[in-house]
């Protein structure tokens, strides 16, 4: 699974939470929710006690920081910026997506691709 849907799907969760949620549980099982009949058994392989799709969570999150998606204030939480609320507005139904660029520390755009376009 490609970590974009991981991303879209974290923002979506905080969104339902006020913009602040904690990682486990409840990103990671609303996450998990929203994309496990997307997961192959390649997915739950584990690899030092933590499972594929979780792992690719985790790297998605890093992703979302260092575009500025998202800041983990303290250990386990996850607070949405204004960057991921300007794109979940932009792109209310868009479940995967490659970022076009930053300037500086501001969003200037993504390319968006909808699940039905993907084949």
């Amino acid at each position: 699974m490609k970590r974009e849907v991981y991303v879209y799907e974290s923002l979506r969760s905080l969104e339902r939470h006020k913009g602040t949620a904690q990682f486990n549980p409840t990103i990671c099982d609303e996450v998990f929710s929203a994309v496990r009949d997307q997961l192959t058994s390649t997915d739950f392989d584990q690899h030092r006690g933590v499972t594929t799709w979780k792992n690719d969570l985790l790297f998605a999150s890093a992703t979302m920081v260092e575009h500025h998606l998202i800041k983990r204030p303290i250990h386990n939480t996850w607070e949405i910026t204004d960057d991921g609320r300007k794109y979940l507005e932009a792109y209310p139904n868009v479940s995967l997506w490659e970022i076009d660029g930053y300037k500086g520390n501001t969003f200037v755009g993504v390319n968006v691709k909808r699940l039905d376009e993907i084949g």
